[in-house]
């Protein structure tokens, strides 16, 4: 198993960097005292302003249901199972864009008006990820 693969899942850990979420405790803590969590689960090219947003309307969705926590993994003896998509973090902007739209409640929480605007930009978006070579260049060129 590849840990560098760890973060494309849904799950946490302490002091671990290669999962998606790191419960980090700084050097003279005492132990066990949890100070702030790293989330890897977007990169730079992502809206850094969409990406908060759904941290925290997600982190509101489970205490609103009382979801519980799940128990952190150690990656060396978590066997993940590298075909289940409902523990998958998206891995591309398709798959971000059906899991938007799928949840009615983190669409009313992102408002009408957002999903509008987001629906022309993904639209220009998922067009230049589809453009190849000379096209995509002339599609950069002519649109930005």
């Amino acid at each position: 198993m590849s840990k560098s693969r760890n973060s494309s899942f849904i799950c946490w850990g302490l002091e671990c960097k290669e999962l998606t979420v790191r419960a980090c405790c700084p050097p003279g803590a005492p132990d066990g005292v949890i100070t702030n969590f790293e989330i890897k689960t977007f990169d730079g090219s992502a809206n850094p302003h969409l990406g908060l947003a759904s941290i925290i309307i997600t982190g509101i969705d489970g205490l609103r249901r009382k979801l519980p926590i799940p128990e952190p993994i150690e990656p060396e003896s978590y066997v993940f199972d590298w075909n289940n998509d409902d523990i998958k973090v998206p891995g591309s902007l398709r798959c971000s864009i059906i899991h938007m739209d799928s949840n009615e409640w983190f669409k009313d929480m992102l408002g009408e008006k957002y999903m509008l605007t987001r629906g022309g930009v993904v639209g220009d978006e998922i067009g230049h990820n589809l453009c190849g070579g000379e096209e995509k260049y002339a599609h950069i060129v002519f649109n930005y």
